[in-house]
């Protein structure tokens, strides 16, 4: 099993510190795992196009994704984000039959997907289906019009993207979804948090700017205990 980061340079590093802190989350939770750790410029977006940094760095980060999984030569892959945590080995996702493996929010929500988590069996579906995915996107990132459509329905870049090819992809591929709550633990799961049942905890918004902060705080406090105590140890 081989995980894949993509890390941008950011002027306040957090999200390197975060990529270093994830890569300790699995070499100690998930033994023997390769790790795949791209670090690199965020890219340039011209300042009347600050709103859509965002979606930039994903398509961008989509585009690393599929190049590396191209390269890489392990056929169990998890592509995940640098603002996560892993507290479980999760080596027996790929015990189940699909192709490509994606998180599902487990709780009512009008977003169905969260595209911070990807598990991926390499062969030609999934990466015909990962081309495809990042043209899409790239789409997407160039017309504005095609993009704001499956955005308002899925939220995000990568999701719009991913929202596409889930209702338009015709050509072969297993899809397996796999609950946010267990896999990719978003924010309407923090205050379910359960040691021992979540095995991977995406620190997105208001918990990141929590695990980083250095003032005392009892929201949230378990996850940024663990979080802290991976990055000392």
């Amino acid at each position: 099993m081989t995980f894949i980061i993509v890390a941008f340079d950011y002027h306040d590093t957090e999200y390197i510190r975060m990529g270093y802190v994830l890569q300790k989350s699995i070499r100690q939770n998930c033994p023997g795992a390769q790790i795949i750790y791209h670090r690199c410029e965020a890219p340039l977006v011209p300042e009347d196009e600050r709103k859509l940094k965002r979606f930039g760095e994903n398509a961008e980060k989509l585009r690393i994704w599929v190049s590396l999984l191209e390269e890489c030569e392990d056929n169990e892959i998890v592509l995940i984000d640098s603002d996560t945590m892993v507290l479980q080995d999760v080596s027996e996702v790929f015990k189940n039959e699909f192709d490509v493996g994606c998180t599902v929010r487990t709780r009512k929500s009008r977003i169905k997907y969260n595209g911070g988590v990807m598990f991926v069996k390499k062969n030609e579906r999934s990466l015909k289906f990962f081309r495809k995915f990042r043209d899409i996107d790239d789409m997407m990132y160039e017309d504005r019009k095609f993009h704001e459509e499956w955005r308002a329905k899925y939220s995000g870049m990568n999701q719009a993207a991913f929202g596409w090819m889930i209702e338009n992809y015709k050509e072969p591929v297993a899809i397996m979804e796999f609950p946010c709550a267990e896999y990719n633990a978003l924010s309407d799961d923090w205050k379910y948090f359960v040691p021992g049942f979540t095995k991977i905890v995406h620190l997105k918004s208001k918990l990141r700017e929590i695990i980083l902060s250095d003032f005392e705080t009892k929201i949230f406090y378990n996850i940024k205990k663990i979080w802290r105590e991976i990055e000392n140890s």
